[in-house]
């Protein structure tokens, strides 16, 4: 009897390991398919890699050139800013040569704070939910010169407002 009982455990014990096997080789392979699709899809440090259009290149430079933006931050510690994606959050008709932008970016100091970062809307949380930074400028993309840094957008419902909330084409 004692023989039947420890060759019935075993038994069990063989088909439970054969099957948590093959549910591990199809984890893996799910990994695996996933991790294939990841590599072609993002950068080697795990953010989305984004093309960004020719009118998001020169965006991008005003930013980066724009001396209200780099004030923003202590530079003496600022060791990087990079913007990381732009959304298009709408226009008014009447003055559809403005564009409202939300800026993703990632920044650091040299201290391994974000105290050089004075651009930053909602700093903490940010932190904490280990999120990107982002902040809102207004731009003429005719020029490319007139940025603005905005706190938000906040809009009349009578007024020309067009919504997008997507990319820049």
């Amino acid at each position: 009897m004692k023989k039947f009982v420890l060759a019935v455990l075993l038994y069990i014990i063989v088909i439970f390991a054969i099957f948590n096997k093959l549910d591990l080789f199809k984890e893996e392979d799910k990994k695996n398919s996933n991790n294939s699709e990841i590599d072609n899809n993002q950068e080697t440090d795990g953010y989305n890699k984004v093309e960004f259009s020719e009118k998001e290149k020169e965006i991008i430079n005003a930013i980066y050139n724009n001396s209200k933006i780099n004030n923003c931050f202590d530079q003496s510690k600022l060791t990087s800013f990079e913007i990381i994606g732009l959304e298009n959050y709408g226009y008014y008709k009447s003055k559809d040569n403005i564009l409202y932008i939300r800026v993703k970016y990632r920044s650091s100091c040299s201290d391994e704070t974000h105290d050089c970062d004075r651009l930053a809307l909602n700093l903490r949380y940010h932190i904490l939910e280990d999120e990107d930074f982002y902040f809102f400028i207004k731009i003429n993309i005719d020029t490319y010169d007139d940025i603005e840094i905005i706190d938000g957008i906040s809009v009349n419902i009578n007024s020309d407002w067009v919504s997008k909330n997507e990319r820049i084409q």
